[in-house]
């Protein structure tokens, strides 16, 4: 359907009201009915944020892995000659797109810290 098919549509369905009528109408279905429409719509679907396709939701699968990551482990209050650096070990669990296979963090876990370090 097109815009301008769309535009027939509603006249014709809305012709016989007085302009008033029309208007709060129309405002109603943009505000409350359209929503509500795509709510019920996109219930059991999930978008990718990479490839951005909606797949059912019961489609993606849940993973979980043991990852290892180099980060900021300590920050002081002053300019950061106390900051400490670390490489910290988290179970990180991830939802799986069907389509494109992108991963997206969902939760994780802190492990351990493996090392740690200062600046100097």
């Amino acid at each position: 359907m097109t815009k301008r098919e769309f535009e027939k549509f509603i006249n014709q369905n809305l012709r016989n009201l007085s302009i008033e009528h029309q208007e709060e109408l129309l405002i109603k279905i943009k505000d409350k009915w359209i929503p509500e429409v795509l709510e019920r719509k996109l219930k059991n679907y999930t978008k990718c944020v990479k490839c951005g396709k909606y797949s059912f939701t019961r489609k993606f699968k849940t993973i979980t892995v043991l990852e290892t990551r180099i980060e900021t482990t300590y920050v002081d209050a002053g300019y950061g000659d106390d900051d400490k650096y670390g490489e910290v070990e988290y179970l990180v669990e991830y939802s799986v797109c069907p389509i494109c296979g992108y991963r997206k963090e969902k939760k994780k876990c802190y492990m351990r810290t493996i090392w740690e370090k200062g600046r100097s």
